[in-house]
């Protein structure tokens, strides 16, 4: 078994059944670790009932614009975090490889758990804790991402059911909310256990994850694929000339309108997705309040069965973003097989459909938007991947990723 993995440190194509193997496993542990923060609005009645910040609100008073405020704030630059820390994620990816990267991810995500767990109105680091689970399930999610190399006729399948499963850590938040409401469970004992859960995570990035990015049997090939890897680059040119020809094949790269329009396009419409994950609670509440005849300034905690049937439906929203996108997985092949320009037009199509349905006021329809919302969602991030996966050197992927990913991050950011 030892000498199995020393074999793992090369970036040489591995079986396939170790592929698979290894994919299952990253599948998982992105599913635990990559999103959890995606399941804010299923955290957010915990926090509430656990009267996080709700000493910014006046004396006998609960839930206050004040306490919502700054837990969105929590939100909005934790997501803009999530975001934005992708970029350095995707460069040290390409610098330290998978595995470590992997580590980097699992050693930040397990302090902000227990910092989290052992915050209190006296020893406020909700704030703080949010954040390092931010920086850290990026490290974890990209690190999964190069196991697509070693599937070269299905790329765009393994990055779908990846970043389905980058939605569906919704779940963990899910559960955390059954468990706190239905059996008691306290916030500081949900994230203990999710600390050790990163400890569980961490001994199968030890075991499964390699050392270094697998190249496929059937790299991109152009006059610019020049990679450090290879004996051929090693032999013909010093470290100092690779690194320089890298950088100037990634310049290259960036400068060209299909990359341009990618990074654009793709700025707005994680805007939209965070946006529209951090105000679910709150647009649920302003349709219900329509429905009613209520006026805005009406305190939805006077009356209970209206709370409840807006909790309702937040749940019904916290299973169907986790359960539609790892079902929508298989879209992936027909990616595969109709190529980019089908997935554009998907996703697109999704877009303006989500939108459309997103100003009804009624909450029956919002459970339409809530699958179209859980379909587009991993399928923005997929097209992102696919498209840099399909376009460019395998080498640069990390950096192209992180590019983008800093653009996205930094568009956020300004937007909260």
């Amino acid at each position: 078994f030892v000498e199995r993995l020393s074999n793992l440190t090369d970036n040489k194509s591995p079986s396939r059944y170790y592929s698979i193997t290894v994919a299952i496993v990253q599948i998982v542990t992105t599913l635990l670790t990559a999103g959890v923060i995606i399941g804010y609005s299923q955290l957010y009645p915990i926090l509430l009932d656990e009267n996080v910040y709700s000493e910014k609100c006046p004396e006998n008073t609960t839930n206050c614009n004040a306490q919502d405020l700054a837990l969105d704030k929590m939100f909005d630059y934790g997501a803009s975090l999530a975001t934005f820390i992708q970029g350095p994620s995707g460069f040290v990816l390409d610098i330290l490889g998978p595995k470590l990267t992997s580590f980097i991810g699992i050693f930040v995500m397990v302090p902000g758990s227990l910092l989290f767990a052992y915050s209190s109105p006296t020893f406020n680091g909700y704030f703080s804790s949010f954040q390092l689970l931010s920086i850290g399930g990026p490290f974890v999610f990209v690190s999964s991402m190069p196991i697509a190399h070693s599937f070269p006729k299905s790329k765009s399948f393994v990055l779908m059911v990846l970043n389905g499963c980058y939605g569906g850590g919704a779940l963990v938040f899910l559960i955390f909310n059954e468990l706190h409401f239905h059996s008691g469970a306290s916030l500081k004992l949900l994230f203990l256990i999710y600390a050790a859960t990163g400890g569980l995570v961490f001994v199968l990035a030890i075991l499964f994850w390699p050392w270094n990015t697998f190249i496929a049997d059937d790299p991109i090939e152009s006059s610019e694929n020049l990679s450090l890897n290879t004996d051929e680059t090693s032999e013909q040119t010093s470290a100092l000339e690779s690194t320089k020809i890298w950088i100037k094949s990634l310049i290259k790269d960036a400068l060209t309108l299909d990359y341009i329009f990618l990074m654009s396009s793709t700025a707005v419409m994680i805007l939209k997705t965070n946006f529209y994950l951090s105000t679910v609670p709150q647009q649920l509440t302003d349709i219900a309040l329509y429905e009613n005849n209520f006026n805005a300034s009406y305190n939805i905690s006077n009356n209970p069965n209206l709370s409840d049937k807006i909790n309702d439906y937040n749940n019904v929203f916290g299973i169907l973003l986790p359960v539609v996108g790892i079902l929508v997985g298989p879209t992936g092949l027909l990616l595969d097989k109709f190529g980019m320009k089908f997935g554009v037009y998907l996703l697109y199509g999704l877009s303006t459909l989500s939108s459309i349905i997103g100003m009804i006021p009624n909450l029956d329809a919002q459970i339409v938007n809530f699958v179209i919302f859980s379909a587009y969602f991993p399928l923005v991030y997929t097209i992102w991947n696919s498209f840099l996966t399909h376009q460019y050197d395998q080498n640069r992927f990390g950096a192209l990723l992180g590019t983008i990913a800093i653009v996205c991050g930094f568009v956020n950011l300004l937007n909260t």
